[in-house]
């Protein structure tokens, strides 16, 4: 079995899409209209009357008292909302949407909702705009949500601004414009929004095709979402400092930045702060320290929280040596996908060690890990076909994988080829 490695990973943007309820449209509060029954009931007959405005505005307080009392009127919102709507209230089309994407009043219906949506966002209203826009995108329809997008980020509509700036950056469901994405993000940026900002460091870390790396713009960038207490910024800008990126490189102050986001429970920084205190990287070497770092983040189910937990089990490194703890541990870990574990896994499988011999589950993790490009396994699969450990014997098979293997630079494969398959 290959010596293990303790694992971190890279530091790489993570972007969530901003999923938030809008809420109802409405001139006419109805914490107002409890303490004002003589407006209700002249907001019923102005309702009566035919006034669209009315009709919202009623529909909007048995809507938000149905919600918020033990009297369910979501019947009569309906009812009013449908006249006001009918009359072209751009309000009451919204708010309407609203009902079917939730299901109160009528019968749940995405569609429907969006028709709504979309009718309103054409009439100009901003927040309508932002839900057919993430309802379409959440649908995969990106060229129309891209437009609605578009059109509230033009109103002033910070998310809409960054999701916008991001479809440019990506080229998602609109001709590829860097420098208009990178205009909108700066927008979105520039009213404090800390997705966006994350975006743009990201943008220029060198990571963005057609953005040339600029490390103190990233740096920037990572230092004002710090500032908006980012414990993915404060990881990311932990990793500046350690290796020389938009700053000089200084270990001890990367430790604090690490420190500071392993405190907010940014699991990346727990790794990383584990890792300095593995090999003493800016700190005193405190291998009981970077195994306590490794169980939190596997009690929070990191993969590589529980992968490390089982490289320290193997090792005896802060902890005890346990073959049988490093078994479960790298058992979690490769069935959450993580190829190193799967090898781990398959070693102690074909070894014996921490669990019953076992060549067939040994091969189905050697081959799991394969699949995805590890070396290790790929050059083991290759001893397994050329030994017929686990599958039939195939020589041609196991030539094969020991030439993937060696493409990857495995030295154990290139060795195996040289002796085994000797040139002419």
């Amino acid at each position: 079995m290959r010596p293990l490695d303790l694992f971190r990973p890279r530091h790489a943007a993570v972007m969530t899409l901003w999923l938030g309820a809008v809420l109802l449209v409405t001139s006419f509060p109805a914490a107002a209209k409890e303490k004002a029954p003589d407006r209700l009931a002249e907001l019923e007959k102005l309702a009566k009357n035919g006034s669209a405005a009315a009709q919202n505005d009623l529909a909007t307080y048995y809507f938000i008292r149905s919600l918020t009392s033990e009297k369910k009127d979501y019947e009569l919102a309906i009812h009013w909302y449908e006249q006001a709507a009918a009359q072209g209230n751009t309000n009451a089309i919204f708010n309407l949407g609203i009902c079917h994407e939730r299901g109160l009043g009528v019968k749940q219906d995405m569609n429907r909702a969006l028709d709504l949506y979309r009718q309103a966002a054409n009439m100009g209203l901003e927040k309508a705009q932002l839900n057919c826009a993430l309802t379409l995108q959440e649908m995969q329809g990106l060229e129309e949500a891209a437009k609605y997008f578009e059109m509230a980020a033009n109103q002033g509509n910070v998310v809409c601004q960054r999701e916008i700036g991001k479809m440019y950056v990506k080229g998602e469901g609109v001709e590829r414009d860097v420098d208009m994405g990178i205009e909108y993000l700066e927008k979105a940026a520039g009213n404090g929004d800390l997705e966006a900002i994350l975006f743009l460091a990201d943008c220029y870390s060198g990571n963005t095709d057609g953005i040339n790396a600029d490390p103190e713009k990233m740096f920037d960038y990572l230092w004002q979402a710090a500032t908006q207490d980012s414990p993915e910024a404060m990881s990311k800008i932990g990793y500046c400092y350690e290796a020389g990126i938009g700053r000089p490189a200084d270990t001890a102050t990367a430790v604090k930045w690490y420190q500071r986001a392993a405190e907010l429970n940014h699991v990346p920084a727990m790794l990383n702060l584990a890792h300095c205190h593995s090999v003493g990287l800016g700190v005193p070497r405190d291998l009981a320290k970077a195994f306590d770092l490794y169980r939190q983040a596997a009690d929070r189910g990191h993969p590589l929280g529980f992968y490390n937990l089982g490289v320290c089990h193997m090792m005896g490194e802060g902890t005890e040596v346990s073959p049988e703890k490093a078994f479960s541990a790298f058992t979690r870990a490769a069935r959450d996908g993580l190829h190193r574990a799967q090898y781990a896994l398959a070693t102690l499988y074909a070894d014996g060690n921490g669990t019953a011999r076992d060549p067939e589950l040994a091969f189905y993790w050697y081959r799991q890990a394969a699949n995805q490009g590890n070396s290790d396994a790929l050059c083991a699969l290759g001893w397994a076909y050329h030994r017929g450990i686990g599958i039939p014997q195939d020589s041609v098979k196991a030539r094969q994988l020991f030439e993937m293997a060696a493409a990857r630079q495995n030295e154990e494969a290139m060795q195996a080829l040289a002796e085994l398959y000797p040139e002419p």
